[in-house]
């Protein structure tokens, strides 16, 4: 019944895609790299990339973002923007991070 359990990958939830990142990608996470992840997401957008945006989003969760970190870029206008996009997956993962954003800078952290 081996399967069973392996075609079940709830238990994987918290990994959020960070998996099927590169190395690079891994790396800015852990490097804190916002500004790097800006131009990233600037780029994605002006080429409506929605693989690239939804990539950007992965690492921003994954990303330990501080308040100095988010005051060093300005990450979160893009973001806001595409609230309204077309896509409800990128819609609905940027209404989640500006919230977070939110949090930080009003000082409730997660």
């Amino acid at each position: 019944n081996m399967s069973s359990s392996d075609s079940d990958d709830s238990d994987d939830d918290d990994d959020n895609g960070v998996q099927s990142l590169t190395d690079f990608e891994k790396e800015m996470i852990a490097d804190g790299n916002i500004s790097r992840c800006e131009s990233l997401l600037l780029k994605a957008v002006d080429n409506d990339d929605i693989g690239g945006i939804l990539r950007c989003f992965i690492i921003l969760n994954a990303m330990d973002i501080s308040l100095d970190m988010l005051k060093s870029c300005s990450i979160s206008r893009p973001i806001g923007k595409l609230r309204k996009h077309q896509d409800d997956v990128i819609s609905k993962e940027a209404t989640e991070l500006v919230s977070r954003m939110k949090d930080l800078m009003s000082g409730n952290k997660k």
